[in-house]
């Protein structure tokens, strides 16, 4: 399959965000708040789409976890659990679960840092796609692949080996789900051919048009500030619930003693007359 050029329009990259990918050269350290982003083959991640009826309402950590642990087995416990939410309403949570060993995350934070920001390589060329078909990324002699419906991913695969033959095996495997991937929806990018500029370009783009994958982080730091946050929001919204339950019986308390106010000024105006 042929490589195909970039066709993202430009867009402005985030002023405190410096972009990466594993064969860039680093350049200048980054300044007071800015943030260093990197696109990575991750060699253990994977993915899987959900759709929860629930809004904040539900822990969505826990709904997670016990809807893939049949799936992830004796394994959950050396995994990262970061949720990509694409789309949240009063009675729907949809977006993609990633789960990444929490050693090859550690390798990577060594390496370039553990205050960096970690994304699956493919996902800075979603915007080539307009969000939906396959991005295949090839560094060094190993590729992966995302596929992506609506800029949410669905599939995550990393292989030694040729680009072209990746992208044939996620076609091949969406066909086999009873869908269909158009060959001009897959686009392969190779690392020795993208350039920070081109990179920066694509990934602000992506960005722009999925703020899911731009809050996106499978550093360890990003899992933990990620637990942290929902911890919050659960805790939050907790609080509401009981505020709202005190400030309901305040209101039944004050109406009812202002009735009973009422019924004892009226009759000592009675005894009055």
């Amino acid at each position: 399959m042929e490589k195909i050029s970039f066709a993202a329009k430009p867009a402005r990259a985030p002023n405190k965000i410096k972009f990466y990918h594993l064969s860039c050269e680093r350049g200048e350290l980054p300044l007071a708040g800015e943030t260093e982003a990197y696109f990575i083959p991750f060699r253990t991640a994977t993915v899987f789409p959900f759709s929860f009826p629930f809004g904040r309402k539900v822990n969505l950590r826990s709904a997670i976890t016990l809807t893939f642990r049949p799936i992830l087995g004796e394994q959950e416990s050396r995994l990262s659990l970061v949720p990509q939410v694409a789309e949240q309403r009063a009675n729907l949570t949809r977006g993609a679960a990633w789960f990444v060993s929490r050693e090859d995350i550690s390798e990577y934070e060594e390496r370039l840092g553990n205050k960096s920001i970690f994304l699956p390589a493919p996902a800075a060329f979603a915007s080539e796609i307009d969000g939906d078909g396959v991005i295949v990324w090839r560094e060094g002699d190993v590729s992966c692949a995302v596929w992506f419906k609506e800029y949410t991913p669905q599939l995550y695969r990393y292989a030694s080996g040729g680009a072209e033959e990746i992208a044939q095996w996620m076609r091949s495997y969406v066909s086999s789900t009873g869908g269909e991937i158009p060959a001009e929806n897959v686009r392969i990018f190779c690392a020795e051919d993208v350039s920070r500029e081109e990179l920066r370009r694509a990934a602000a783009a992506t960005f722009a048009a999925a703020p899911g994958l731009a809050r996106l982080d499978l550093s360890n730091r990003g899992a933990s500030m990620a637990e942290q946050y929902e911890a919050f929001l659960n805790t939050a919204f907790r609080a509401v619930k009981i505020a709202s339950a005190a400030g309901l019986m305040f209101l039944i308390l004050s109406l009812f003693i202002l009735a009973l106010v009422n019924k004892t000024w009226t009759v000592d105006l009675l005894n009055s007359v």
